[in-house]
């Protein structure tokens, strides 16, 4: 069951392929020997460190135990501009460009507030100003 997978190596997609395998054959996960067996690695710290980026990158779950992986179907990758993104991190960016987007209605609703006040308070100048002028031009 080879597939090819956005945003990952080809050591770490051989690493989740050769999962997938393994757990259709034996209908378990491999421990990380057998990962490394599996994929032509003498270092089980090479095994961990493509199965942590797998992980960072959406494509298995870790439960904390032995053969607690998880594949995971829909990986969480989300594309933006090209980029591509966990969906924590995405999470992150979105809620960034949304306080933005709030920060940024804030100011425009301040600007139009401080605008209706310069308004309001140049419209009283010139009723007193018209109010003392006809005061003086006696038409009270």
């Amino acid at each position: 069951m080879k597939t090819k997978s956005i945003g990952i190596t080809k050591r770490q997609q051989d690493t989740l392929n050769f999962m997938k395998q393994f757990k259709e054959e034996k209908g378990y996960m491999p421990t990380i020997r057998e990962i490394c067996k599996g994929i032509n690695v003498t270092s089980p710290g090479t095994a961990h460190s493509h199965l942590k980026k797998l992980i960072n990158k959406g494509y298995i779950e870790f439960n904390g135990g032995n053969r607690t992986y998880r594949i995971i179907e829909e990986p969480r990758n989300i594309e933006v501009c090209g980029s591509l993104f966990t969906k924590s991190e995405y999470d992150e960016l979105a809620k960034s460009n949304e306080d933005k987007k709030i920060a940024k209605l804030i100011g425009d609703w301040q600007n139009v507030f401080n605008e209706k006040i310069q308004q309001d308070f140049v419209e009283i100048i010139l009723n007193k100003i018209n109010e003392i002028i006809d005061k003086v031009n006696g038409d009270n």
